[in-house]
């Protein structure tokens, strides 16, 4: 898949600094600029204040998004932001994950049955994307962390029209390193293949400088 081919308007939700508004004026973003356009990017900070909304989770789709990039440390903020894009994005046919450092803007209590290891299991779900639309996914900056490897589970079993999955990882100073984190993510890989959710998903993992 080019994905030029699927820009027609690009949109670019990424805040250096907190503003006041919140999920709220976030959301409305989304609906009022984003509808119309294929290409959108967030930052952490969008994923950690959008969930804030409360009644905004059930709110009906209508974003036509069919490349989506998230920047995100996948801290335990901005995993239930992760699932509301999957969610209101029904269209999604590329994902691109840059793993970034954790950025804490908020200070506000999770659900109570919030379960960080078990997130991926007990929450996300078989959004439409995950069933009908999502081709390829991108991840870079891949480190190897449980967090990482839980929704690496998620996509590969969950993904049923899967075809593409690429994997960056950051190359290190001292090779050793790389050449052990090389073998644990194709063991880890090999592992999970065997329970891919699509028969024609293919995996690729490449080492990137920064």
């Amino acid at each position: 898949m080019d994905i030029r081919s699927l820009v027609m308007e690009e949109e670019v939700l990424d805040f250096c600094i907190e503003f006041e508004g919140h999920a709220l004026f976030l959301y409305k973003l989304v609906e009022d600029h984003i509808s119309g356009g294929s290409t959108l990017t967030v930052c952490n900070y969008f994923l950690q204040v959008v969930p804030t909304g409360g009644c905004l989770l059930r709110m009906p789709h209508s974003s036509n998004v069919r490349s989506l990039t998230m920047k995100t440390s996948l801290d335990q903020n901005e995993l239930l932001g992760i699932t509301f894009l999957l969610n209101k994005c029904p269209e999604l046919e590329h994902l691109t994950i840059k793993l970034d450092l954790p950025k804490n803007y908020l200070d506000y209590e999770l659900p109570d049955n919030f379960n960080l290891e078990r997130f991926w299991t007990d929450h996300a779900r078989d959004y439409n994307c995950m069933v009908y639309t999502l081709k390829e996914v991108e991840i870079k900056g891949f480190e190897g962390s449980m967090n990482e490897i839980h929704m690496l589970t998620y996509f590969i079993t969950i993904g049923r029209v899967l075809r593409k999955m690429t994997i960056n990882i950051l190359k290190d100073d001292v090779v050793n390193q790389d050449e052990s984190l090389n073998s644990y993510c194709r063991d880890m890989i090999e592992t999970l293949m065997s329970q891919r959710a699509s028969r024609d998903l293919e995996i690729s993992i490449y080492f990137i400088s920064i």
